[in-house]
């Protein structure tokens, strides 16, 4: 045998066992998973959706002030008006709000609640979120000082949606925080009363608040409007701030510890109260 198909054997050698790897790789992968397992994924399911709202609240409003800028919009006095705002030449602002808003929607829908008030108070509050999006702001406005003039495009319930989704979220802050806060140890009493004082109950006063702030300072004229896209910016960042003090809050509460003691620690006692993985044999 010549050397040069000795080195072509070796070459398809090794290429079989490369082949080999990947699909013991690929089978691994796409093996059931352990109930355990399934347990890590289902609090890493809830521990990812608390980031995501977070992360799009919080970026929404200067998404749309510096994509605004950068594009050539002027500065809008209010987050909603960035939905008429030359559409005609930069649609991607109308597609910024309106997919953000949904996007929360249904993250708020899908979120389960820890006791029935909070989860139904969360999918109403998803509602919301979704109507404020399909229905924009009264267009054009009209300055209270000014001529008279008559909207022709939008709908009254999108400032009334936009308040009825902090006024639930403000709810939940504050008469559902005791469903989590109850799993903090005994040792984080200190924890636990600024989690109820400095976080939860300033965040729900601030979203309850600064919609009807931004709907006061709307009644203004001049300069003095610019002040609703501020009240809003602040409202939606309580929002944001509100999903990540739950965050903070749950990876310090007793009940993720012993979830996750569980899941390491005790197989056995996962698998008594997790259904079997997998095909099952029946008798």
């Amino acid at each position: 045998m010549s050397a040069m198909t000795k080195q072509k054997d070796g070459a398809w050698q090794t290429v079989a066992e490369r082949a080999q790897k990947v699909s013991a790789a690929v089978q691994k992968f796409a093996e059931p998973m352990e109930p355990y397992e399934l347990l890590k994924h289902m609090l890493a399911t809830y521990r990812a959706l608390r980031w995501v709202m977070f992360g799009m609240a919080a970026a929404l409003p200067p998404l749309l002030v510096l994509y605004g800028l950068k594009e050539g919009v002027g500065f809008q006095h209010s987050l909603s008006a960035y939905f008429y705002a030359d559409h005609d030449k930069v649609a991607a602002l109308r597609t910024i709000f309106v997919g953000v808003l949904f996007a929360l929607g249904a993250a708020l829908i899908a979120y389960r609640g820890h006791s029935r008030l909070e989860n139904w108070t969360l999918n109403f509050a998803g509602v919301a979120a979704v109507c404020v999006a399909l229905l924009p702001m009264l267009w054009p406005e009209c300055e209270p000082t000014g001529p008279e003039c008559k909207p022709t495009r939008g709908s009254e319930l999108h400032a009334i949606s936009a308040q009825i989704l902090f006024l639930l979220l403000g709810i939940v802050a504050v008469f559902c925080q005791n469903d989590t806060l109850r799993h903090l140890p005994k040792t984080a009493d200190r924890n636990r009363k600024w989690f109820e004082w400095r976080y939860y109950y300033c965040t729900a006063a601030i979203m309850v608040f600064t919609p009807g702030l931004a709907w006061l300072f709307a009644q203004l004229a001049g300069a003095a409007k610019f002040l609703v896209i501020i009240m809003e910016g602040i409202g939606i960042w309580a929002f944001a701030a509100f999903w990540y003090w739950k965050s903070k809050e749950m990876g310090q509460s007793k009940f993720e510890d012993m979830v996750q003691r569980m899941k390491l620690e005790s197989k056995a006692e996962a698998a008594k109260w997790m259904p079997p993985v997998g095909p099952q044999e029946h008798s």
